[in-house]
């Protein structure tokens, strides 16, 4: 019974069936690519790629790493185990090159083991496609018991390996589409112990379409003359956590079958459950079933795809037209603004050297004006004489406020005398000579005597005083007059430069800040001389 149950699955392992491949043809290599019925070529997008399309490598995001184990053909009949542990691991150094590394094993427990031994390497060309390598090192084992021991086939010698190769290539530049081809067992290993058993070369072709949480992709596997067809769909929900997944298989020799399958996405692992199950060849069996787990690493920054741009539509002539028309109207818009603009500030500019102009003006008219009014010599006071400027009117100093007063005498009110009262005509004497010598004669103004200097003092600020009873002379009447006196503050102030003493001090001292020098210096731009002042100089404060 156990050296027949051998030859069925070693004949079945190595010829085929209807619902396996050949040796070391076996496209089952985790749950994902298991439930999708094995069409992977075109997809590509997770570790697993080392093993079908090693160009899909430089579309990883992460670095993954993905254990898987399978339990094939559960539930023969005899009680026999076929079980397949795979390893791979997928690294995109960058956002053009990547490497892989993968480890699968088929084993018949205490029988058979077949072993696949995978290095991987990827390259993009720009935003085209990219294009892959894989190296493989295969072996076949067969464990030694009492059947292998008298098999003259198996007596001598019981392994072999040998080394293979695969090419790749993936396109996903006609984005939500992307294709992949590959070509395996390049080489054509051979794995016979005795007689040469070289394995066929395989072909895959498949295309893909995939969008925001949906993906269908359809597969052709071509080994030697047969053709098998594999599509695959799978259905994201819950914001991309949980998939759900469907595939078929048919072709020659009657290959039918049916996968189905889930996964959860945590985004740094995930958990993904297969089941492929034949509807030809091996009757009562449960299928095979796949557990994948998947680790994420370091995530690589790189650029999103963007769909390329349809281009459009040939419009009518007319329609050219129109728009050619608006944006010669819009041309034509814009340059008119500019000008107005242009204007508007040519306006402003103009307007603001005028009132420089006009400024300039003014304060060269208010010096001219400062430089007429002489300085009263040896004090800080401008003396405005009346019969120089007869406009002006007569100004006095006010002793109490040191301010400047207008004078203004009112008409004399006539005096209208009584009729009692007779009218006395003031007495006028005659001047009295006094002769000392025959050749001097004074008057009686002259014998006088000589007002003192407080007298010339109020004579010179305009300050009536009564003048010094003469002897012999009767004093006039005089009409009352009455003085209407108006404030008015000097109209230019002037100042003797004392030692010591410079432009902000004087403007401290005068206007209570430092910072109006300026209006003291354009006042005597002519007598500074390199903005410095010199004591004695006479200054006239503005």
């Amino acid at each position: 019974m156990k050296i027949f149950r051998f030859l069925i699955i070693i004949s079945y392992i190595a010829y085929g069936s209807a619902s396996a491949f050949a040796a070391f043809e076996n496209n089952s290599y985790g749950a994902r690519i298991n439930s999708l019925a094995g069409a992977f070529v075109s997809v590509a997008d997770d570790s697993q790629t080392v093993f079908v399309q090693p160009a899909g490598l430089v579309n990883l995001e992460r670095s993954e790493v993905s254990l898987s184990y399978g339990r094939l053909f559960w539930g023969l009949n005899d009680g026999s185990e076929i079980i397949s542990p795979v390893l791979s691991f997928g690294w995109p150094i960058t956002q053009k090159i990547g490497v892989g590394f993968g480890y699968k094993s088929i084993e018949l427990i205490n029988t058979y083991t077949e072993r696949t031994i995978i290095g991987s390497v990827a390259y993009r060309y720009k935003d085209i496609g990219s294009a892959g390598l894989n190296l493989k090192s295969l072996g076949v084992a067969y464990k030694t018991d009492e059947y292998t021991r008298t098999d003259p086939v198996l007596s001598n010698k019981k392994n072999k390996s040998a080394f293979d190769i695969d090419f790749g290539i993936f396109c996903d530049k006609f984005a939500p589409f992307s294709f992949g081809y590959t070509r395996g067992n390049i080489l054509g290993a051979d794995m016979g112990i005795k007689a040469k058993s070289k394995i066929s070369g395989t072909d895959r072709i498949g295309v893909t379409y995939k969008e925001e949480g949906y993906m269908a992709t359809l597969e052709n596997v071509r080994i030697k003359s047969r053709d098998y067809f594999l599509l695959g769909i799978e259905k994201m929900l819950w914001n991309n956590i949980m998939a759900f997944r469907f595939g078929v298989g048919w072709g020659n020799n009657e290959f039918r079958k049916i996968t189905t399958g889930f996964g959860f996405d945590m985004k740094q692992y995930s958990f993904n459950y297969s089941l492929d199950y034949p509807l030809n060849g091996l009757e009562g069996i449960a299928g095979t079933h796949y557990l994948t787990v998947n680790f994420k690493m370091i995530k690589l920054k790189r650029k999103e795809k963007q769909p390329k741009k349809k281009k459009a539509k040939k419009e009518p002539v007319k329609a050219k037209e129109e728009k050619k028309e608006i944006k010669e109207e819009n041309k034509e818009t814009k340059k008119e603004k500019e000008k107005e603009e242009q204007i508007k500030k040519l306006k402003e500019a103009l307007k603001k050297k005028q009132e420089e102009e006009q400024k300039i003006k003014e304060a060269e008219q208010a010096r001219k004006e400062k430089e007429k009014f002489p300085v009263f010599p040896n004090t800080d006071t401008v003396f405005v004489p009346n019969n120089f400027y007869p406009l002006v009117p007569v100004l006095s100093l006010d002793p109490l406020t040191s301010e400047y007063i207008e004078e203004k005498k009112e008409e004399p009110e006539p005096v209208i005398p009584e009729e009692t009262t007779p009218k006395v005509l003031p007495e006028v004497i005659p001047e009295t000579k006094i002769e000392e010598s025959p050749k001097e004669v004074k008057t009686a103004q002259e014998i006088a005597p000589k007002p003192g200097p407080e007298v010339i003092e109020k004579e010179a600020l305009g300050i009536e005083s009564q003048p010094a009873a003469v002897p012999g002379v009767k004093p006039q009447p005089e009409t009352s007059v009455k003085r209407k006196e108006k404030r008015i503050k000097p109209l230019l102030e002037s100042h003797k430069v004392k030692a010591g003493e410079t432009l902000p001090s004087l403007a401290q001292k005068y206007y209570g800040k430092k910072s109006e020098w300026i209006k003291i210096y354009e006042a005597n731009k002519d007598k500074i001389e390199k903005g410095s002042i010199r004591a004695g100089q006479i200054l006239v404060i503005p």
